[in-house]
């Protein structure tokens, strides 16, 4: 028992010392748990990014169907997808639906995010699963105003 107090303070003292990033108190890093699935649609979450947030990550817990993602602000701006390491991200597509459209994004490298851009102050992009079941896939998002 006195080894799980240990590892308990040894967090606490890495979190008061900044030296762990927080990962349940940020409104910027999303993720489909807790999401609602609407009844009448293919398995797919509805993400609206917060209006705070210029950049954050989508953590996809056992990714299935595809994630809508939104952005609405009062002024023009850009969604993108980002892969911040080498080689692309495990998803199975980008779609831009921004203002009615349907067209196939090139999925992200490290060095050309996939972005669309916004129409009446929204963005929209559809985020599919990769082909394959997988258990965790996590990917990037930045917001860039115009």
């Amino acid at each position: 028992m006195k080894y799980g107090y240990a590892v308990v303070l040894v967090l606490f003292v890495a979190r008061l010392g900044g030296v762990l990033p927080d990962l349940f108190d940020d409104s910027c890093r999303l993720s489909n748990l807790y999401s609602k699935i609407p009844p009448t649609e293919e398995p797919g979450v509805y993400m609206t990014i917060p209006t705070n947030c210029t950049e954050g990550q989508y953590d996809w817990d056992w990714p299935q169907g595809s994630v809508h993602l939104m952005a609405t602000l009062p002024v023009a701006h850009s969604l993108c997808i980002e892969a911040r390491y080498e080689g692309i991200p495990m998803l199975g597509g980008i779609r831009d639906l921004t203002g009615g459209a349907n067209r196939s994004l090139e999925l992200p490298t490290k060095d050309h995010p996939a972005c669309t851009e916004s129409a009446r102050g929204k963005t929209e992009l559809l985020v599919q699963a990769w082909h394959s079941q997988l258990y965790w896939t996590t990917f990037y998002y930045k917001v860039v105003l115009a």
